[in-house]
């Protein structure tokens, strides 16, 4: 039977494994049932382990705290706002969005990262600004691309009343010169930035913790690929072995089972 760890959140759930990984030398599967987040031991694996080791490997997950928690619906947000910034990612499934992320160099994953907190931090503000208002509406503006603003403000007619400029950045400068090129559109930055700048205001989230929402969501990503790939091969190992075919009359003779 295979040994299970189940956590409330990927960031723990991925140190973990990560752990045992590394210092067991064991495989791991990572799994994500629902809002649970599983590591896995698959039961071929366990007869590496004495009991006592198994047991100090339980005490290490209950160790594992000061994790940056990312729930479900933030998750998701990110990967709506990858595919919003990467339209050719629009329609594939988590595991292949993970494939596609892990094939990208450093360089190209940087800027993907940086787009997409862009993306991800338009869509929290007009979330939660939508849940505060009395009348007005928050909407996405319909070209990403666009150089002035990125979120438009309607009355409860749909008039446009204003426009909204999110800057997810540690860069005063990059500010500034936003705003003397649209000097009309409203900017609202992340807090590391805004508490330099007198003349902006704050959108209520910081930049750190859109990063790493961004990034724990691109590792599990990655991490779901990699389960998928796993499974697959899996599979496809154990019909081989099931059907005595050339994989299994090796595995035999290598083992001296024939």
């Amino acid at each position: 039977m295979s040994l299970e760890f189940g956590f409330s959140c990927f960031g723990d759930a991925n140190k973990f494994g990560k752990n045992i990984s590394s210092n067991l030398k064991a495989t791991t599967v990572y799994e994500r049932r629902g809002s649970k987040h599983f590591i896995v031991i698959p039961e071929k694996n366990q007869n590496m382990f004495a009991a006592s080791t198994l047991i100090v490997s339980i005490a290490v997950a209950s160790l594992v705290s000061g994790s940056h928690h990312l729930t479900d619906e933030k998750f998701n947000l990110v990967v709506e706002a990858l595919q919003r910034a990467n339209p050719s990612l629009e329609g594939l499934s988590e595991p292949e969005i993970g494939s596609y992320l892990s094939e990208l160099s450093s360089e190209q994953l940087c800027g993907v990262v940086s787009n997409t907190k862009g993306v991800y931090h338009e869509m929290l503000y007009v979330e939660g600004f939508n849940a505060e208002s009395l009348g007005n509406e928050a909407i996405l503006h319909s070209d990403f691309n666009n150089p002035g603003a990125d979120v438009i403000i309607t009355d409860g007619s749909g008039n446009v009343v204003q426009e909204v400029q999110l800057k997810a950045t540690d860069s005063a400068s990059y500010i500034s010169e936003h705003l003397d090129k649209y000097p009309e559109v409203e900017v609202l930055a992340t807090e590391e930035v805004t508490a330099r700048m007198s003349n902006v205001e704050s959108s209520g989230f910081s930049n750190e913790e859109l990063t790493n929402d961004v990034v724990i969501s691109f590792d599990e990503l990655e991490s779901i690929s990699s389960t998928v790939t796993e499974e697959v091969s899996s599979s496809l190992i154990s019909d081989e072995i099931t059907g005595f075919g050339p994989l299994s009359i090796i595995t035999g003779l290598l083992f001296g089972i024939f």
